[in-house]
């Protein structure tokens, strides 16, 4: 019990404040203050529920009686529990915690991409260590919490896991068929690791497959030509040992929400791609790898998984044409209400051709050598539209947006200075139009997390990147310039978002293809110090070729000769900043580092692997580390 005064004031009480309920009655004896009008507020020790009086009341020396339903009104507190994870010696990245209202239940998740060596997720249990059966809770089950608490991961040797395997019969033709595994809520227990399986004859089998038996929904996507996929009808019973089911008679057919662009005109237009977006989130996606009679069709994909997407509503849709060669033609806009689950048919005409957005940032300092500029929806974290980073022009320079429409975006800058460390600055909430211009002293700092590697004075100069993963999986990564010996590369996720990650990663080094790994810990907003050295480096001879054209793309393979005979060659998987890295390797496969005058032979391909030209270079001396070349020292044949 508390005693208030008319302003709401905590009145010191000394006696028993605390006592149990008998009968329906409590007595509180012995309390000591001042007779007066006062506010009392009775509280259950649970905390769920509150009794208040309705209006001061007069208590006064010796006894008093009130009644709970006359003089007081119920008030019913928000009590919630919260219920955490723990990966329980497994690594890699844990369910967020879950918080539900006193009294509710909640789905408890699956593993996320959490892993431990020789040993299969079996769901959670509410102690540390071996997995125990009395407390088993398996992923998918309703649990009610009585307080806020902590689960454990439940890892069972798999080796102890009596294999499964699954054949799935009814196939019409023979082709590659994947499967998946959800359990009652939706949350992954298999994923394929591999290309699928082959079904010939009209089925496909599954062998050797590590998981509790249990009744679980099935996904299976099928290519042959074209991708089908199918979902169990309901949740199937799947044994220890072998299991079969028939597409006919378990399975329903995905009938995927597709779209068909009629009536494009631009005669170069080749391939496609369309995105579509709903309530400023994207949820699906589509490619056509081929425009035939001016038509192009999209069976879209949900973005956020691997599956057809089924869905219908309200949309927003956008449709970039490329040409042959994959270059930009132009992005085109329009607003309709897709029919779900069946082809919907747009008219090229009733696109709209979005212009380019151009945002023009003044007052730059002139410490920044590099910058881009990304587009997010205010309060999203996927990057809506961007530009690829360029040099900057001081004061001010202009970046070209092409793949979104006018509107209001949180406007990210990321910056890389003259040391090549790469910062965040954030603008929210701004009207972009076709000609913007933005003051820099408006942005604000993001904080970051960096890796620093150093020992690299051989590679000065050299643009690398870093790539973050857990168990794994792929978190973050950061890319910078070898400046001094060293590199600095800021942490940011696949949105353009800094990342902030705290714990033990796997860390790889890539310097032009080759990737140098090593396991480390990170500390959160700090930076982390390392040495090539960690990453196992060892004496190398890159070559950069420098000043590519601004509409590369595709990756490139160069070829180092003695004379007629080929000692060392090295391959650039992608074409970054105008530029090609190649990591040189003797015929052997390892590191090439025999410094001489060689000559060179340079190829770039498209995606789809086509060759477009050829360079050599008749006699150029290499040196141990970075020889930097620019494109105009080759002869195009």
């Amino acid at each position: 019990m508390e005693i208030k005064d008319s302003a709401g004031g905590t009145v010191s009480v000394t006696g028993t404040t605390t006592v149990s309920i008998t009968d329906g009655n409590t007595v509180f004896t012995d309390l000591r203050f001042l007779p007066g009008k006062y506010n009392v507020v009775l509280g259950f020790q649970n905390g769920s529920v509150e009794w208040k009086s309705k209006e001061l009341l007069e208590i006064k020396a010796g006894n008093n009686d009130f009644n709970l339903a006359m003089h007081f009104d119920k008030i019913v507190a928000d009590v919630t529990y919260t219920v955490s994870f723990n990966s329980n010696g497994g690594t890699g990245k844990v369910p967020d915690s879950i918080t539900v209202n006193a009294g509710e239940e909640l789905t408890l998740p699956g593993r996320e991409n959490m892993t431990k060596a020789n040993s299969t997720f079996t769901g959670w249990q509410t102690k540390t260590g071996d997995a125990t059966a009395e407390d088993f809770l398996k992923q998918g089950d309703k649990y009610k919490p009585t307080s806020s608490t902590t689960l454990y991961a439940r890892w069972v040797a798999t080796e102890s896991i009596d294999p499964i395997s699954i054949t799935i019969t009814g196939f019409e033709s023979n082709g590659t068929a994947n499967l998946y595994i959800r359990d009652a809520a939706g949350a992954g227990v298999y994923d394929p690791n591999n290309a699928g399986v082959q079904a010939t004859g009209g089925s496909a089998a599954f062998t050797d497959l590590r998981f509790l038996p249990g009744s679980y929904r099935i996904v299976v996507s099928f290519f042959s030509g074209t991708e089908t996929e199918w979902r169990s009808k309901e949740l199937l019973e799947i044994k220890a040992g072998s299991n079969s089911f028939a597409l006919a008679t378990d399975f329903a057919k995905v009938e995927p929400t597709v779209i068909s662009v009629t009536g494009i005109t631009d005669p170069d237009a080749a391939r496609a791609n369309i995105t579509i977006w709903q309530g400023r989130e994207k949820v699906a996606e589509g490619w056509a790898y081929q425009i035939q009679g001016g038509n192009a069709n999209f069976t879209l994909k949900a973005s956020d998984s691997q599956f057809m997407f089924t869905g219908g509503g309200s949309a927003e849709i956008i449709l970039q044409l490329r040409n042959e060669s994959h270059d930009d033609l132009g992005f085109y806009h329009t607003s309709m209400t897709l029919n779900a689950g069946t082809t919907n048919t747009i008219p090229f005409n009733t696109f709209t051709e979005m212009p380019p957005l151009e945002i023009t940032v003044t007052g730059i300092p002139d410490k920044y050598t590099h910058g881009s500029i990304a587009l997010l929806f205010p309060g999203k974290t996927e990057a809506a539209g961007y530009v690829d980073g360029a040099s900057l022009t001081i004061p001010n320079s202009t970046f070209t947006i092409k793949n979104v429409p006018a509107g209001t975006y949180d406007v990210l800058f990321l910056l890389m200075n003259q040391d090549g460390v790469v910062e965040f600055h954030k603008l929210a909430s701004r009207n972009i139009t076709k000609n913007t211009t933005l003051q820099f002293s408006a942005f604000t700092v993001m904080p970051t997390t960096t890796v620093t590697v150093s020992g690299l004075e051989s590679l000065n100069g050299l643009q690398v990147r870093l790539g973050v993963f857990e168990s794994g999986s792929y978190l973050a990564n950061g890319f910078g310039t070898i400046n001094g010996g060293k590199v600095v590369f800021t942490l940011f996720d696949d949105s353009s978002l800094p990342l902030n990650p705290s714990g033990s990663f796997q860390l790889i080094l890539k310097v032009g293809s080759e990737e140098l790994t090593v396991t480390k810990t990170i500390t959160a907003e700090q930076d982390n110090k390392f040495t090539f050295a960690d990453f196992g480096g060892k004496p190398l001879i890159v070559i950069a070729v420098t000043d590519l054209p601004n509409s590369s793309e595709g990756n490139a393979k160069i070829r180092v000769l003695n004379g007629s005979a080929e000692v060392a060659s090295g391959s650039a998987d992608s074409l970054w900043n105008n530029e090609a890295v190649f990591v040189l390797k003797a015929n052997s496969g390892e590191f090439f580092n025999t410094p001489g005058t060689y000559s060179l032979e340079l190829e770039f391909f498209r995606y789809n692997g086509d060759v477009h030209s050829k360079y050599s270079l008749a006699s150029k001396p290499l040196v141990s580390g970075a020889n930097t070349i620019p494109l105009t020292t080759f002869t195009k044949e």
